[in-house]
């Protein structure tokens, strides 16, 4: 390449440089080429004696919503959605852009752009960092020296939804194991820096994404009666987890604007504006990821939020079933169908009234998180 280049005037551009046998290759090509190579690696850069050096930093979230702006417009409805997408990325120059290029691409726009990296594994392979993979390779290392017990419990909590934060409760209720067991275990963890206490809070931990995501990926190969064995954990989680049959949370707003039965929520990052409880249900639900769960939501706000929607459930299967015994009782005794009917209307006017009650306390619940607070604080005051 030397006896190639001699003589002549030459620019070389190298992207995304991480080792040093690459540049290795490029030195001394002569007095006229001019290297010039991007790296993400900061100990690199600096590592080598360079004529110039342009460090790159993270943007503001001021400067990546003007870059975005700078490639297209975004139009107001759907400015949640671009600046989720901008705080996933981590306001890297680079992911943002191509980002804001595939925004401007799609036909939904910025909607399918969130929706495309809100799984962890893809926005790895946008942001292209190698910390992530540094970090995954010190977790299997991790992994080959926890006993048997450490490592079933870490899968189980990749089993679970991934929130803000966990306590001795969540273990208790995923791990099977009463609290002095659930207590070592979760400084087990932490012992090995697989969790973190929080400060200022006995017994509740915190997951890093990456740890909970890799725990995830590791529980994939649970057998249908292993993960059978996480089926309505929150039922088993001990103390106050949120309402109970009837309404103990107070309402987000007093007045007109809070009609008991007019169920609207606020809306959501990638859906603005107020929407239907019912429709949020359909469209986002509560599955058991990071993809739709935000980090505003702790252990307490999962459990409360499930076992009320069980509950309304459950009611409605009453209600159902009590129709079809009241119709299949038109052959009985009329003694017997007036005492049914009787019991049948009660049944229904209570059944329908915790129903509507637990609705009530979803629609809160719901509320709180998606304007990103938490109602266990909010009912404390």
């Amino acid at each position: 390449m030397r006896s190639e280049l001699e003589g002549q005037q030459v620019l070389l551009l190298v992207d995304n440089v991480w080792s040093f046998k690459t540049l290795n290759l490029l030195r001394d090509l002569g007095p006229g080429v001019v290297v010039v190579f991007t790296t993400g690696d900061a100990r690199l850069a600096s590592s080598l004696a360079l004529r110039w050096q342009v460090h790159v930093d993270k943007l503001t979230e001021q400067e990546a919503w003007q870059l975005i702006r700078q490639i297209r417009e975004v139009p107001e409805a759907k400015e949640p959605a671009a600046r989720a997408a901008l705080r996933l990325l981590e306001h890297h120059p680079f992911a943002v852009t191509i980002a804001a290029a595939g925004a401007r691409e799609r036909k939904r726009g910025w909607s399918a752009v969130l929706e495309g990296i809100k799984d962890a594994r893809t926005r790895l392979s946008v942001l292209d960092y190698p910390e992530p993979l540094n970090v995954w390779a010190s977790l299997e290392i991790s992994w080959g020296e926890m006993e048997a017990s450490q490592r079933r419990s870490l899968e189980a909590l990749g089993r679970l939804p991934f929130l803000a934060w966990y306590d001795v409760g969540t273990g208790m209720a995923a791990w099977r194991m009463d609290e002095a067991e659930a207590k070592a275990m979760w400084a087990g963890l932490v012992a090995l820096h697989l969790a973190e206490e929080l400060d200022g809070q006995a017994d509740c931990y915190r997951l890093h994404w990456l740890i909970w995501d890799f725990a995830r990926q590791k529980a994939e190969r649970w057998r249908w009666w292993e993960r059978l064995s996480l089926f309505l954990w929150e039922w088993r989680y001990p103390g106050r987890a949120g309402p109970r049959w009837w309404s103990v949370l107070p309402k987000p707003q007093d007045g007109p604007e809070w009609p008991i039965l007019d169920f609207t929520i606020p809306g959501t990052e990638d859906e603005p504006g107020p929407t239907t409880l019912w429709r949020w249900l359909v469209t986002r639900g509560w599955p058991e990821g990071a993809q739709s769960l935000r980090l505003a939501a702790g252990v307490e706000e999962w459990v409360g939020t499930v076992r009320v929607w069980h509950r309304v459930l459950l009611c409605f299967t009453g209600l159902i079933l009590l129709t079809l015994i009241v119709r299949s009782a038109s052959s009985w005794p009329d003694s017997w169908v007036d005492l049914i009917w009787s019991i049948w209307i009660l049944d229904v006017l209570l059944l329908s009234c915790l129903m509507f009650r637990n609705i009530e306390n979803f629609r809160r619940i719901v509320w709180w998180r998606t304007t990103g607070r938490s109602f266990t604080e909010a009912g404390e005051k």
